[in-house]
């Protein structure tokens, strides 16, 4: 997608609010004043404000206003876009630490830059519908790159795990000598079954986010759409499009982690009542007796959010 001529016709509109959004900033022509050539290493001015991320300011001005851009490939410098504002010459540059505006003209004063800044933050804001539809375009080809957090998640797990063995051992020593101290027993036995929890919650973490990488190399997720509906679905559908069910050993391993899953780490996720899965108590005439609420079925809601 490299200019405006891919946009669909839906938005067109979105394309004609932000460019009367941006005001008086306009393509850069003949007739554009500047006191430096494009090419200078030097810059007079430079905005004080910050910018919108370069990304947006990228698919803002190029891909939906149809701006030039200057691919420098220089060492601090990836590209550059040339704008003309009441006349004068600035330039939007993305280089190595960040994407700055600067001045090209030696009479402009700092106040235009702010402006520029400014109008640039309001083109931004109005053309968010493109946005999220040229994000929505993107999820329907295999041209993207899925996060890899699998080794950290991973590093979690085994800390979790680790914190709980040795909290165990603690537990047993304590639990082993003639004299017994209970209170500190109590607490350890405690601390015990609290790692042990995150352990597990830890290791389910770590698997479905691992599952959704297998199953991109095993050609099972080929776009974002894929992807995206994989990383909502719940654990047991995501070990299924990961891994063959149908094998003997693997269909073994996935019926005990979901009893794991199920009795355990689902219902200290989703809030649990008392140690025994108990949720209520009736009244009768020989006092409360608990009432065990057990989860049948598991429903997920995923929200995806912008960084």
């Amino acid at each position: 997608m490299k200019n405006s001529s891919f946009i669909s016709k839906e938005m067109e509109r979105t394309k004609e609010a932000a460019g009367k959004a941006i005001g008086k900033i306009s393509h850069i022509t003949d007739d554009t004043k500047s006191d430096m050539n494009f090419t200078s290493e030097g810059r007079l001015l430079k905005a004080d404000k910050k910018l919108p991320s370069y990304y947006l300011v990228y698919i803002l001005f190029v891909e939906l206003l149809g701006f030039k851009v200057y691919w420098r490939r220089l060492e601090k410098v990836a590209w550059s876009i040339l704008i003309d504002y009441q006349g004068v010459a600035f330039c939007i540059e993305f280089a190595k630490f960040g994407l700055e505006l600067f001045a090209l003209d030696s009479k402009v004063q700092k106040k235009q830059l702010e402006e520029i800044v400014r109008l640039i933050c309001k083109g931004v804001k109005t053309a968010k519908p493109f946005f999220e539809w040229r994000a929505k375009m993107a999820l329907e080809t295999s041209e993207l790159n899925v996060v890899n957090h699998s080794s950290e998640l991973f590093e979690r797990y085994e800390y979790f795990l680790e914190a709980y063995e040795k909290e165990l051992q603690e537990y047993k020593y304590k639990n082993s000598g003639k004299r017994k101290e209970w209170p500190e027993i109590i607490v350890s036995r405690k601390r015990a079954r609290w790692l042990a929890q995150a352990t597990i919650e830890a290791f389910f973490s770590w698997t479905e986010h691992v599952f959704i990488h297998i199953a991109i190399l095993q050609g099972s997720c080929v776009n974002g759409n894929d992807v995206a509906s994989m990383a909502q679905a719940d654990w047991a559908e995501k070990f299924k499009k990961a891994l063959d069910i149908n094998d003997k050993i693997t269909k073994l391993h996935f019926d005990t982690l979901v009893l794991i899953r199920r009795q355990i780490r689902n219902f200290t996720a989703h809030g649990s009542f008392g140690k025994q899965s108990e949720a209520f108590a009736f009244h009768s005439t020989t006092g409360a007796i608990p009432i065990s609420l057990s989860i049948q079925r598991e429903e997920s809601i995923i929200s995806i959010i912008k960084e």
